[in-house]
């Protein structure tokens, strides 16, 4: 079931989505990273996602994101500058 987020409130001067469970649409999502090597090089990888949930808690505190991931692809190196 998928709810769309339309009630917001909010903690500490942020709005902030209802409390609730929150499907994401892993046809349209990805998780991706970069992380140097060696101070000279950018390596970039990213997991596809096969499905995932994020559940807005009362407070920020409370709120947690769950993931189950593809395979790992690295992507080719890229060199950028310093």
């Amino acid at each position: 079931m998928r709810q769309q987020a339309t009630a917001l409130r909010e903690v500490d001067g942020i709005e902030i989505p209802a409390p609730g469970v929150w499907e994401i649409d892993a046809a349209h999502s990805s998780v991706g990273f970069v992380v140097r090597h060696l101070m000279i090089a950018k390596v970039r990888g990213q997991f596809e996602l096969k499905e995932g949930s994020v559940t807005i808690g009362q407070t920020p505190e409370q709120t947690s994101v769950t993931a189950t991931t593809d395979t790992f692809r690295p992507r080719a190196y890229e060199r950028s500058p310093g």
